[in-house]
């Protein structure tokens, strides 16, 4: 992506499109990243592909439309046993689909497992860790 002004054509193109709104959401945040990245003295081209494969790959394992917008403890609580469960481990086994596939950016298995701010890829924390990847300080969720 070049610049801010396609960045904002492609965001107003697909907010009028009727699509699947956890991938228009993930769509959203993946061009918001690299515009984001653009402007950051540490990006990269690796580190900009990372934050793509995140954004696009983050909740690739939760099939069930609206489950992707679980991110408190008080949501997480008012969900049937089943659905909880899905979205506990749904980090962990996203980071473990998406180390499946080939050429993937060093690391980015364990950026996808940490995306709700838990070191271990499950479960929603109250409060980040601190020991979870740089990209997740300003990607948790």
């Amino acid at each position: 992506m070049r610049g801010e002004k396609e960045a904002k054509y492609l965001i107003n193109h697909l907010s009028k499109k009727e699509i699947n709104e956890d991938f228009a959401q993930s769509y959203f945040v993946a061009i918001i990243m690299q515009q984001f990245a653009t402007h950051q003295e540490w990006q990269s081209e690796t580190s900009k592909e990372v934050m793509l494969y995140l954004s696009l790959f983050h909740d690739i394992s939760l099939f069930d439309q609206g489950l992707a917008k679980i991110n408190t403890k008080t949501k997480l609580e008012a969900l049937e046993l089943h659905d909880r469960i899905k979205v506990e481990n749904h980090a962990f086994e996203s980071a473990d689909l998406v180390s499946k596939f080939n050429n993937i950016p060093f690391g980015l298995t364990q950026i996808i497992r940490e995306h709700h701010g838990e070191k271990e890829g499950v479960g929603i924390p109250e409060t980040l860790s601190i020991n979870v990847s740089h990209f997740n300080n300003f990607y948790c969720r």
